[in-house]
């Protein structure tokens, strides 16, 4: 909106909440902001951008933002040592179940079997044991009506009405059906810390490797063996998952 030039003036209650990266809040607060014309007030922080020479802040506020950085930085490395703390307990952090459970009313950081999702859950296993492929279990998914993990967490707390039949979240595919093949979570074990946030405040994630993901067996009941787990796990790497298909596998096949 600012750059559209549809906003003169942001107003935030103090310089934390617009950033707590002092390099870049010094930098929209003594560059962008004037550059473009844009007044920038910090109310509990006393400042505002009209009172100084072209939007240059004294040596208080850069004390203030170099404060709020280091504070934010530490604050995050002590929430992330809990977080990990925790999740070695075998204590459930996350915000919503994986489909499959529901968070434990009396103990939040439990999950317990949800008994209506957990039937799709082995529906989609015996597919797989059966030898239909991703696209086949999903395509018969979509072909039932039955709704995917999504839809479902938001029906149940009621944030979406009845008419699924035009929502992007509505069909199952491959990879959601592959997702739910691959959780170990399925199997009775807690397994967490398969991602990380990339820096402080940012929201973008990345991917850490598996064999570092934080993994306790036996934490809560299992919706399927580890028979069965092992077994569409089997039948993949065989080979057999891609259906009526008898040719011989591609040499790729694996590394591309």
């Amino acid at each position: 909106k600012v750059r559209e030039e549809q906003i003169k003036c942001v107003i935030v209650k103090d310089f934390s909440r617009f950033s707590r990266d002092h390099i870049e809040l010094g930098s929209h607060i003594e560059q962008i902001f004037p550059f473009m014309g844009v007044r920038f007030i910090a109310v509990n922080d006393g400042y505002d951008s009209k009172e100084t020479l072209g939007g240059i802040s004294g040596l208080s506020d850069q004390f203030k933002m170099l404060i709020y950085d280091y504070y934010s930085k530490d604050l995050s490395e002590k929430v992330k040592t809990s977080m990990a703390a925790l999740k070695k307990q075998g204590k459930f952090v996350g915000g919503h179940a994986p489909f499959g459970y529901i968070k434990d009313p009396a103990d939040k950081s439990k999950i317990l079997v949800d008994d209506v999702a957990a039937k799709v859950i082995r529906k989609i296993f015996k597919m797989a044991l059966d030898g239909n492929s991703l696209y086949q279990i999903s395509k018969i998914l979509n072909e039932e009506g039955v709704v995917t993990p999504a839809i479902y967490m938001k029906q149940a707390v009621g944030r979406v009405d009845g008419n699924f039949k035009n929502h992007p979240q509505q069909n199952w595919t491959v990879s959601k059906v592959k997702r739910i093949l691959d959780n170990e979570m399925y199997l009775g074990n807690m397994v967490q810390g398969k991602l990380k946030s990339t820096g402080v405040g940012s929201k973008r994630q990345v991917h850490v490797p598996e064999e570092e993901w934080i993994r306790v067996p036996g934490t809560h009941k299992a919706i399927i063996s580890k028979d069965m787990f092992e077994k569409a796990k089997k039948i993949r790497a065989d080979g057999f998952y891609y259906g009526e298909r008898k040719h011989e596998s591609h040499v790729l096949k694996g590394k591309v």
